[in-house]
């Protein structure tokens, strides 16, 4: 991947840019002793080398002339409740360095600030003070904006920016996870908090040496904490707290996203991190955070038709409440495996009805290449021409095909593939909505092979290829 597209993802986008202010790759001083000035932190001095982050006095000397001020000054410039944090250092001799505390203490936002949505934009809002530095900042720095963001879907090497949409925009996927961060009485309130923690402990560390010696073509490698730090002061620990946010939830395509912007890591010159991910599955987008037998997709997909305009919040309250549920439990029966020309018909049910709901039509579909998009742009703005197409994928209705059952008939290999199903509801009152289950069908010639040869062959060559590769694992 081109190094445009590392600096896009890996770092918030931008972090490469950041290297108009270059400054030197060391720690700071550990003590007083090598310092021209008095690091006496009651005793301002403007030559002084080394602080801890404290408030500035506004009464100091140091905070009397321009030249001065960074002698004192606090990190993060601003505060954001809700955030996570850590300690830095100043200092000012021979270079202007900021770096981080050691031993390197995350601490995460209080229970009742968590809001992903807020640590989205303080990412993008973070970008502005770059943008001019790099075009692609620009160009796709609005895919991590709140209202926008949705990038833990499969993974697709045709693009330039390879992760895709999982259906569900990250805000309300998240906000299930802030729902319960911010309970202290949630059963699940000590496990994500802890599993945040963990995984923030695993990951911040290796992204901020990713900062220590960036090699962007100079004759030294170049430490840009200080400039990042300044300029953007929000953006790595939004970054750092979102990937790790989207890790705590745990199914297996966002570890899948999540391996491809780690591994990116290499593209810097860092070598990955083995992380064993710390997971609660009840509140991914499979898993049932209320435990009333409905998955948080299931609620999300059933409530955003009934209501468009529902928040983040809302979903996350929802997805917590045993009693928000959609009015069915729609399954399909008949997929899985089978033997060419063995008779397959796929069939609906249609269960765990709500009082004076029913089934009022079907659509069966299959999941197909629907069209194609640009997978990579070349050319100056405004003369630009796609270098790679990629196809889209999409559900089809298949003609036809409006009933109970799905007759396939005597399958082949072209067969396979992904079924779906639409079963509009009627609540009693009105067919608000549809609810679309879905199962896959792998058919193969040979009765010996293994079903996870045709799996990998078929469906998910691409992921299969990305799982494990750079050795993230799971724990449950």
């Amino acid at each position: 991947m081109k190094k445009s597209s590392v600096i896009v993802m890996m770092m918030s986008f931008g972090l490469l840019a950041l290297v108009a202010l270059p400054a030197v790759a060391h720690d700071p001083i550990p003590d007083s002793s090598a310092c021209s000035g008095i690091c006496d932190p009651g005793t301002p001095d403007p030559n002084i080398c080394m602080h801890t982050p404290m408030p500035p006095d506004p009464g100091s000397e140091c905070l009397e002339g321009e030249s001065e001020l960074p002698c004192d000054v606090i990190w993060p410039l601003v505060s954001f409740a809700g955030m996570p944090s850590w300690d830095l250092l100043y200092y000012l001799h021979p270079d202007m360095v900021i770096a981080e505390v050691e031993p390197f203490t995350i601490d995460l936002p209080a229970a009742g600030t968590y809001d992903f949505c807020g640590w989205m934009d303080q990412l993008y809002c973070g970008l502005d003070p770059v943008a001019g530095f790099a075009a692609e900042i620009e160009q796709f720095g609005y895919i991590i904006q709140c209202q926008n963001m949705d990038i833990n879907g499969p993974v697709d090497d045709c693009l330039e920016i390879p992760v895709t949409s999982n259906g569900i925009p990250d805000r309300f996927e998240l906000a299930v996870l802030a729902e319960v961060l911010n309970d202290p009485a949630s059963p699940m309130n000590a496990q994500a908090t802890a599993a945040l923690q963990s995984n923030m402990d695993a990951l911040v560390p290796p992204l901020c040496d990713a900062l220590r010696a960036v090699d962007v073509g100079l004759q030294d490698p170049v430490d840009i904490r200080a400039i990042l730090y300044a300029a953007a002061p929000w953006a790595l620990p939004a970054l750092g707290g979102i990937i790790c946010a989207a890790a705590t939830m745990g199914d297996d395509p966002t570890l899948a996203a999540l391996d491809e912007l780690v591994g990116l890591l290499a593209d810097l010159g860092i070598q990955p991190p083995v992380i064993t991910w710390q997971t609660v599955p009840a509140l991914s987008a499979d898993g049932d955070a209320s435990a009333n037998g409905f998955t948080n997709r299931e609620l999300y997909d059933w409530l955003i038709q009934v209501n468009p305009a529902m928040t983040h919040q809302e979903f996350g309250a929802a997805a917590l409440d045993p009693a928000s549920r959609p009015p069915a439990k729609v399954t399909v029966q008949g997929g899985g495996s089978a033997y060419v020309d063995d008779d397959v018909t796929l069939a609906v049910n249609v269960s765990d009805l709500a009082s004076g709901a029913s089934a009022a039509a079907y659509q069966w579909y299959i999941w197909d290449v629907v069209g194609q998009e640009c997978g990579k742009w070349i050319g100056e703005e405004g003369e630009q021409t796609c270098d790679r197409w990629c196809d889209v994928y999409g559900w089809m209705a298949i003609p036809d095909a409006t009933g109970a059952t799905l007759p396939l008939g005597a399958v082949t290999i072209e067969d396979s593939g992904k079924y779906g199903v639409g079963v509009d509801i009627d609540t009693g009152k009105a067919v608000e909505g549809a609810i679309i289950a879905s199962t896959t069908l792998v058919v193969t010639e040979d009765p010996g092979m293994p079903v996870g040869s045709a799996v990998g062959l078929t469906l998910l060559a691409g992921a299969c290829a990305l799982a494990g590769a750079i050795g993230i694992r799971r724990r449950k």
